[in-house]
């Protein structure tokens, strides 16, 4: 199971930097393979550098663009659609995420822990072998 986990690759991709650090190094000690962005901009040189994210936790609210427009750029950009995860301090945008073709919504304060819980699921999901 531990491989499996470790092989979960994670975009996170924040513009408050202590914010996505935080995170990335919570899904690192939960057994994920996490990499920060800190803009749209840092999403995609992520990409161009050969990251190739399974699943993307994505604030919402990013300068100049919104996270909804940056996660259609990234999943016409990979081969395959990552686990897609809405995290913002707006509450009222969680069905229009569902709408938007996120896989989850939640407003911040998130809790790391069940962030991390939903990305292990989805681990499991995708990796685990066929019984």
């Amino acid at each position: 199971m531990t491989l499996a986990m470790n092989n979960l690759s994670v975009l996170v991709v924040d513009d408050d930097k202590d914010q996505a650090d935080a995170l990335t190094r919570t899904l690192l000690l939960h057994g994920l393979n996490p990499r920060s962005a800190y803009s749209a901009k840092d999403a995609g040189m992520a990409l161009r550098d050969g990251f190739r994210p399974a699943a993307v936790v994505m604030d919402l609210n990013l300068p100049r663009t919104d996270g909804y427009a940056v996660a259609r750029e990234l999943c016409a950009s990979l081969p395959t659609r990552p686990f897609l995860v809405a995290l913002t301090g707006h509450s009222d945008l969680d069905c229009r995420s569902l709408r938007e073709g996120f896989d989850h919504h939640y407003v911040k304060p998130a809790d790391p822990a069940a962030l991390a819980a939903v990305l292990r699921a989805e681990a499991v999901r995708r990796y685990a072998a066929p019984a």
